[in-house]
């Protein structure tokens, strides 16, 4: 069995944190709606920024105005920066989280 270790632990609680902080929105669906969006299926946590910008950071991790969910697909476009430019990234978390 692998161990897990502290980066490891922080994710898991913030995940947690954050499953609690969508439940509570009524947020169960992808809120990206790119061309293709599965709706849904399959959902993640999408990042503002890379994980690696998190680190010692770890309360960010699951900061509403830093999270958005997404389905499978939509997740990959908003994080391959060869389909969306970091500056069209910010103005989508900013007009989802303009309430955060």
């Amino acid at each position: 069995m692998k161990r897990i270790g502290k980066i490891g632990k922080i994710n898991i609680e913030a995940n947690r944190i954050l499953f609690q902080k969508f439940r509570e929105a009524g947020i169960d669906y992808c809120e990206l709606k790119f061309q293709g969006c599965l709706k849904n299926w399959l959902l993640q946590f999408c990042h503002k920024e890379k994980r690696e910008w998190y680190w010692g950071k770890p309360e960010l991790l699951s900061d509403l105005k830093h999270v958005i969910l997404g389905c499978q697909n939509c997740h990959e476009i908003l994080d391959n920066r060869a389909k969306t430019t970091k500056e069209k990234s910010d103005n989508i978390f900013k007009g989802l989280r303009i309430n955060y």
